[in-house]
């Protein structure tokens, strides 16, 4: 199985757009005994879900990424040790603030109070968010969301993509809906994949989010292509970042027009390639049919 990636250096670069589309086209191209995977990753505003239809829950779990702080008031001996010595001001009359804490443990490290049934301050698993797996027609789809102020998006990406592994061994290619930046989700987003395509858009900015990323995927051993978003906005940019691509032996795959379609796609929770005579739709079908193809020969 294939698994192709798409990213970009920050997030408004049109990367769910294209991964949308891509989703749509290769599940049009497949035979009627194959299977296509694809997972939304980027698990702090997960977003690919509303351009296709809901689907059958087949799993759906919580995530425990971290524990906090739990004060047992029956053993507790109001010392206040925990709550002066609590970096994050999470501890106020011997309770905890579950939004503040940090789990660091510290509290629990310096507790004297210890009786027979433990010490008074325990830590306990708390759930940060949610994953699940769906099946759209003979697809499967993966995707999480983390709760607000929550960490270790990184490990959700990680479990998700883990279950929708072990959920659809029988797909032919999986297309992951990468989170934007280099952070700790990019990574486990990355691992082994076979191929990254990073969207870009001309600019400074993108320009430099994108060498970041393409050093960040060298590190994993991880093929990239790039392709640009709106390039027609500011085409001397636009050269540059394809000069850029061209002395780094980066193969690049196309450009995208802006398209006021786009937005009208995204008003309507459609993927772009539903509107046939979109500028941008038919430049992303050939950008597809160049990734694919190149998907395949790494």
């Amino acid at each position: 199985m294939k698994q192709l990636i798409i990213l970009s250096g920050k997030g408004g670069t049109g990367k769910t757009t294209v991964a949308g589309a891509f989703v749509e086209l290769t599940s049009q191209s497949l035979k009627s005994d194959e299977f296509l995977s694809f997972a939304d990753c980027d698990v702090e505003v997960p977003n690919i879900h509303l351009i296709f239809e809901e689907g059958n829950t087949i799993i759906k779990e919580d995530y425990y990424g971290s524990k906090r702080a739990v004060i047992q008031q029956n053993i507790c001996t109001k010392c206040g040790a925990c709550e002066k010595n609590c970096r994050f001001g999470a501890i106020k009359n011997n309770v905890v603030n579950a939004f503040i804490c940090d789990g660091c443990m510290l509290c629990q490290a310096i507790c004297p109070a210890i009786s027979s049934h433990g010490q008074a301050i325990k830590m306990v698993d708390e759930v940060c968010g949610e994953y699940y797996v769906s099946q759209i027609n003979q697809n499967k789809f993966a995707s999480g969301s983390l709760k607000i102020g929550k960490v270790s998006s990184g490990k959700l990406v990680s479990q998700l993509k883990e279950v929708l592994q072990d959920n659809s061994s029988e797909s032919t290619i999986t297309i992951i809906d990468g989170p934007p930046g280099i952070g700790c989700p990019v990574i486990s987003s990355i691992t082994g994949c076979n191929l990254a395509l990073i969207v870009t858009e001309p600019g400074i900015s993108a320009l430099n989010d994108l060498k970041r990323l393409k050093q960040t995927a060298d590190i994993f051993s991880i093929p990239t292509a790039v392709c640009i978003n709106k390039a027609d906005i500011l085409p001397e940019l636009s050269e540059e970042i394809k000069q850029f691509c061209s002395d780094n032996n980066i193969p690049f795959m196309g450009e995208i027009p802006y398209d006021p379609t786009v937005v009208k796609a995204i008003n309507h929770a459609k993927p772009i390639t539903k509107y046939p005579d979109s500028p941008a739709a038919n430049a992303i079908i050939k950008i597809y049919e160049k990734t694919i193809e190149l998907l395949h020969t790494v």
